[in-house]
């Protein structure tokens, strides 16, 4: 499944004022953490989740975490609310 540049700048437009180079790398980074055959149809969010979070951890977006000096964000939240919804026969294989 092929993940679009365009589609999490839509999805998250906070976003929007990041270099596009840091959002590429991230986007690429973040799908190393998400394997599409456990997500499925789910994968896209799950990347784009991820993305946002690795953004929110770096020295620019730490207004985008919960509490100051934090390593939670309202993304690694929703991630793992995400995770936590996957059924159980994925997370065996």
């Amino acid at each position: 499944m092929a993940i679009h540049f365009s589609d999490f700048k839509a999805a998250y437009p906070e976003f929007a004022a990041a270099p596009n180079d840091q959002v590429a790398a991230k986007l690429v980074a973040a799908q190393t953490f998400c394997d599409p055959g456990i997500w499925g149809n789910r994968y896209e969010t799950a990347v784009f989740l991820k993305a946002a979070h690795m953004l929110s951890m770096s020295p620019s977006g730490e207004k985008m975490r919960l509490a100051k000096g934090s390593e939670q964000t309202v993304y690694s939240v929703q991630f793992q609310d995400l995770l936590t919804a996957l059924p159980a026969r994925t997370m065996a294989t």
